[in-house]
This record gives structure tokens, C-alpha cells and sequence, in this order.
């Protein structure tokens, strides 16, 4: 396991070590993620049937556990740990505190743009100019944000922090090298994107190498 500062490596290092990593692993790998789409499928149709915003809130809060563990899987993959597909259950442990992150992300995430909307609505009166300035600014803020705490269940579960410290250390850590994480999700989005295109084929390899390269961001952003 090759563990180094997070600047000192570069986004296609980290794609090439992510696609040695995939030997092995995407077996394992494909029948979590089964296990979590036919969940996933099952549980939204049981919801379609009633037309429920509240029961959907719950599916989505329950469900995410399962997410977390799936890149949890990703994450010992790079460490060089055996991975099972139970594996995709074990964050289930942390359900409370977990749920108590995805929450608070919402919650920080929609006062910062209902404040930012109640203003925008202000600054309309005076100027469309203005308020078209603002809303960009509210909306890299988000942005900002939503990247700053992807992190946050990965340490509460990796490292058995609380809800706040979880936050906390994601956000300071991840705001370190902002704009070589943000980069780096982004063009391996594009790339599976793009690998689906072929009738989806592609996402046998490139889901697998996704989760990887979450796992080797988290496991040299935070020297573990």
C-alpha cells in the first residue's frame, strides 16, 4: 500500500493505481451493487404505489448506509484488505450517527440557499445584474460544501467519529486540496459517463475503478 501526500500525487496517478486495483475486485464489487440497485428498485417501486415524499425521505435515509458501505468497499480494496460483498452492510452499524450527517448536510445545504433565495429575491429589486452574481456565489458555495463533506460518514465509520467531528475533519482536510478532489470526482464521472455509453458494458470496469479511486482520494487524504 503506497500511502502519499495527496499533493504530491496526480489525478492520473491515482486513475492508473485505481485501474490495478480493479483485478479481483470486480466480482465483489458488482454483487454488492446488485444487491444495493435491486434494493434500491424494490423499495422505490413499493413507494410509487403509495406516492409518499415522507416513505421516499425514509427509503433514501435507510438506503444510505449501504452507499457509505459501498465505498467503504473501495477503501480497503486500496488498503489492501480482503473485501466481501457483505461488506455493503456494515456501515449499518453506524446507522445513527450516519444518519445524523446526512441530515445535517441537508440541513446546511438548504439554509445556505433558502438564505441565499430570500436575498436573491432583495437584490432583484435593486438589480438583475446583482442578483445573477449572487446566486452564482450561493451556488459554488453549495458546491463547495457538498464537496468539502464527501468524506464526513467515511471517517465517522473509518474512524468512529461523531456527527460534528466527522463534518469538521472532512471539511478541513478536503478544503486543503478542494480543487484536486473536486477534479479529480469530476473527470472520473465523466469517464464512467462515457464508458456507459456502449451499451453500458463499459461500467463493469469502470463502477469498479469509481469506487477505487474514491477509496485511494480517501486513503491519502487522510494518511490511512
Amino acid at each position: 500500500m503506497n500511502i502519499r501526500p495527496l499533493d504530491q500525487v496526480s489525478i492520473s496517478e491515482v486513475f492508473k493505481e485505481a485501474w490495478q486495483k480493479i483485478s479481483g475486485f470486480k466480482g465483489v464489487m458488482w454483487g454488492a451493487l446488485i444487491i444495493y440497485f435491486v434494493l434500491t428498485i424494490l423499495t422505490n417501486a413499493f413507494n410509487f404505489s403509495l406516492h409518499s415524499h415522507i416513505l421516499n425521505f425514509i427509503i433514501v435515509l435507510a438506503l444510505y448506509p449501504m452507499s457509505i458501505g459501498l465505498r467503504m468497499m473501495g477503501v480497503k480494496r486500496v488498503r489492501d484488505v480482503e473485501v466481501r460483498v457483505g461488506n455493503v452492510f456494515e456501515c449499518y452499524k453506524n446507522f445513527l450517527p450516519l444518519c445524523g450527517i446526512f441530515l445535517l448536510i441537508m440541513l446546511i445545504v438548504f439554509l445556505v440557499a433558502l438564505v441565499g433565495m430570500i436575498i436573491g429575491i432583495v437584490l432583484h429589486a435593486i438589480s438583475p445584474l446583482l442578483m445573477f452574481v449572487w446566486a452564482t456565489l450561493v451556488g459554488l458555495t453549495i458546491i463547495y460544501l457538498a464537496v468539502g463533506f464527501i468524506f464526513a460518514a467515511q471517517l465517522c465509520v473509518d474512524k468512529n467519529l461523531g456527527v460534528i467531528d466527522s463534518l469538521t475533519l472532512s471539511r478541513r482536510k478536503v478544503g486543503q486540496h478542494w480543487f484536486k478532489v473536486f477534479f479529480t470526482y469530476f473527470f472520473c464521472g465523466l469517464l464512467i459517463l462515457l464508458s456507459a455509453l456502449p451499451l453500458l458494458v463499459g461500467l463493469i470496469w469502470t463502477l469498479p475503478w469509481g469506487y477505487c479511486v474514491l477509496g485511494i482520494l480517501y486513503r491519502d487524504l487522510f494518511n490511512s
